[in-house]
């Protein structure tokens, strides 16, 4: 098992690893899984932009997709066999500014939703939004597993068959227009 700590990405490859992203809040956990190749990772996003920083290319939505994608490749991956599915971006924090500056994570899951738009990649499911943070899991068979607090851990979707395996429903911290674009 690898922990996956914010800003950071971690791949693996073959049989006998898994990823977690621990208490995800605003942040959003993407991860990708070759099934040809037998590749994943995962990706623990922090911010929607990185305003030019370099320094963490994982820590940022504008840089993180193309820098999971290219760790995978390095390790074997086919970016166009490549699934994605992504989950976190809850709304955590309210303040007096109507939720503008505050508002990090559904800014986190549209500006994912967008950086995967730009590279023409939709991803096969999608659990962002609410108030409640997640674990993200991602095992070596592909499966995606969310953990909700205060709610059952599932499988959200097995990146490896693209089956997936509960309901998915966007929760209603972002209007459908906000992801519709972003989409």
């Amino acid at each position: 098992m690898q922990m996956v700590g914010m800003g950071e990405c971690k791949i693996f490859r073959g049989e006998g690893d898994h990823l977690v992203a621990l208490g995800l809040g605003s942040c959003i956990g993407l991860c990708a899984f070759d099934p040809v190749n037998m590749v994943g990772g995962m990706v623990h996003v922090v911010l929607p932009e990185s305003h030019g920083a370099q320094d963490f290319p994982g820590k940022y939505a504008d840089s993180a997709v193309k820098f999971l994608i290219e760790k995978m490749s390095g390790l074997g991956a086919d970016s166009k066999k490549i699934n994605f599915a992504m989950a976190g971006g809850a709304q955590l924090f309210k303040g007096s500014d109507n939720g503008k500056m505050l508002n990090v994570g559904p800014r986190n899951a549209e500006a994912v939703l967008a950086m995967l738009a730009s590279l023409r990649i939709t991803p096969a499911a999608v659990d962002v939004g609410g108030v409640c943070g997640r674990t993200v899991t991602l095992t070596d068979n592909g499966d995606m597993r969310v953990k909700t607090l205060g709610k059952d851990d599932k499988v959200l979707i097995n990146l490896k068959t693209c089956n997936i395996l509960t309901m998915v429903q966007y929760k209603q911290t972002m209007d459908s227009s906000q992801l519709k674009r972003a989409a």
